[in-house]
C-alpha cells in the first residue's frame, strides 16, 4: 500500500503526498540532474522546493564568485564549433551618466567567452542585491540586452551563440551593437536579434564609445553569508539520502535545519568554514577539487564525516556532517564518497576517495576521469590556437 502522507525533510511538516515534489538533492546548476537517481527524492514539499530554490539555491548559484567559477569551468571543456554555447561571466553593475534608466532599473555587465561585452538593462531587486542577473522571478518583465562583439571574426559565432543562449526563452529584446558586413559589403541580418529602435541605437553607440575608451565603471555587491543556508540544505538532504530518517534526529541535522531557517539575530549552529570567510586551506582545497568540476565529497576523519564542496577548484566549503558511527549502504566509512559533476558535459562521476586520490597523483588512472583530462587538454590547445587569430 502506497503511503498517503510524508514528512518534508526541510520544514519537518507532515503533509499529504499530493504536496510532494521531485527534489534534486544536488542542485541542477551544479550538475545534480546528471547524478545518480540516489540523489533525487520526493520527500520534499512543493512550498520548500520553490522557496528554497529561490532564496537558498539561487543565492549560492547567482553569487558573484560561483557564477563566474561555473562559467570558467564550462570554458575549460570547449573544443570547437560542435560544442554547446558557453556561459557568460558576470563583471558587475555598470553605470553611465548619459543612459537614462527607469526607476528600479540597473545595468549588468557580462563578458562573453571570447571577450565579448554584454550589457543587460534589467529590473533591480534590493532584497537580492548580490544576485548576478537579478531576481529569477522577474523573467516576465521586459528587459533589453546589448551585445558588442570583439574585433576577431573567428570568435563571432561563439560569442553570438553564447549571448543568445544566455537569454533564450526570456522576455528580453536582444540588440547587436555593431553592424556586420559580408565580403561584398552588404549588411547581414542575424537571426535571434531584434531590430533596434532609435533609442536602442543611441544606447548602443554610447556603449560602444565606452568600450573603445576603456572607461567602463563597474561595481559589484557581495553577501558573505550567501553559502551558509545552502550548505545547511545540502547537509540535511544528503544526510537523509545516505543514512535515512535516523539522520534527521542527529545533532548535525538539527543544527542544519536551524541554519536553513535561521532568523535575523539568531546564531548558526552547524560548524562550517568557507574560503570567503576563513583563511583558505590551500592543501585541503587542492585535495578535494578537480579541474572543471564541481566536487561534493563526504570523508571520514576523527570519528566524523565531513561534507566538502568545491566549485571548479576555487570555491571551497567544509562542514561537520554526521557521526561516523552512522551506517549507510551507500557509503564506505573508510573510503568515503566523491561526486564529480560536470554540468557542461552533462556528466557526473561517483567514486570513492582513494580512487579519486590515486587518479590525481597518477598511481592508478580512472577510465572516465582520464577522458575528462583529454578534453581539458584539447580545450587548452583550442584556446591557445585562437588567441592570436
Amino acid at each position: 500500500m502506497e503511503k498517503e502522507i510524508f514528512t518534508c525533510i526541510y520544514c519537518n511538516i507532515e503533509l499529504s503526498v499530493k504536496e510532494s515534489s521531485l527534489e534534486h538533492v544536488i542542485p541542477q546548476f551544479l550538475g545534480g540532474n546528471y547524478s545518480s537517481n540516489l540523489f533525487k527524492t520526493t520527500d520534499v514539499c512543493k512550498a520548500c522546493n520553490n522557496k528554497l530554490g529561490l532564496f537558498v539555491d539561487a543565492s549560492y548559484a547567482k553569487s558573484y564568485f560561483v557564477t563566474n567559477y561555473l562559467a570558467s569551468a564550462a570554458r575549460s571543456f570547449y573544443t570547437g564549433k560542435t560544442c554547446p554555447p558557453l556561459p557568460l561571466s558576470y563583471m558587475g553593475t555598470f553605470s553611465h551618466e548619459d543612459i537614462y534608466l527607469a526607476e528600479k532599473q540597473t545595468i549588468d555587465n557580462w563578458l562573453g567567452p571570447s571577450g565579448e561585452c554584454v550589457f543587460w538593462i534589467r529590473q533591480k531587486d534590493e532584497r537580492m542585491y548580490w544576485y548576478s542577473g537579478g531576481n529569477p522571478t522577474h523573467r516576465k518583465t521586459k528587459t533589453t540586452a546589448y551585445l558588442s562583439l570583439t574585433d576577431k571574426p573567428k570568435t563571432f559565432e561563439l560569442g553570438i551563440k553564447s549571448f543568445l543562449h544566455k537569454f533564450k526563452g526570456k522576455n528580453i529584446r536582444k540588440i547587436l551593437c555593431q553592424e556586420i558586413i559580408d565580403d561584398e559589403g552588404n549588411s547581414i541580418t542575424l537571426k535571434g536579434f531584434d531590430t533596434p529602435t532609435e533609442r536602442e541605437k543611441n544606447i548602443s553607440n554610447k556603449l560602444l564609445d565606452t568600450i573603445f575608451s576603456k572607461k567602463i565603471h563597474l561595481s559589484s555587491s557581495i553577501y558573505t553569508k550567501f553559502d551558509s543556508r545552502f550548505i545547511a540544505k545540502l547537509v540535511l538532504s544528503i544526510g537523509y539520502i545516505l543514512f535515512g530518517e535516523k539522520f534527521l534526529l542527529t545533532k548535525h541535522a538539527l543544527a542544519a535545519r536551524n541554519d536553513l531557517w535561521l532568523k535575523k539575530g539568531e546564531e548558526e549552529k552547524l560548524p562550517k568554514t568557507s574560503s570567503l570567510l576563513d583563511k583558505d586551506d590551500d592543501n585541503l582545497k587542492k585535495i578535494m577539487s578537480y579541474p572543471g568540476a564541481n566536487v561534493i565529497s563526504i570523508i571520514n576523519s576523527g570519528g566524523l564525516y565531513y561534507l566538502n564542496i568545491t566549485v571548479n577548484g576555487s570555491m571551497f566549503s567544509t562542514t561537520e556532517f554526521a557521526s561516523a558511527h552512522l551506517i549507510s549502504p551507500h557509503i564506505d566509512a573508510n573510503n568515503g564518497l566523491v561526486i564529480l559533476l560536470f554540468p557542461y558535459l552533462k556528466l557526473a562521476i561517483e567514486l570513492n576517495f582513494f580512487e579519486f586520490i590515486l587518479h590525481k597523483n597518477g598511481s592508478f588512472k580512472h577510465a572516465e576521469l582520464s577522458k575528462i583530462d583529454e578534453i581539458i587538454e584539447k580545450s587548452k590547445r583550442y584556446w591557445e590556437d585562437i588567441k592570436d587569430k
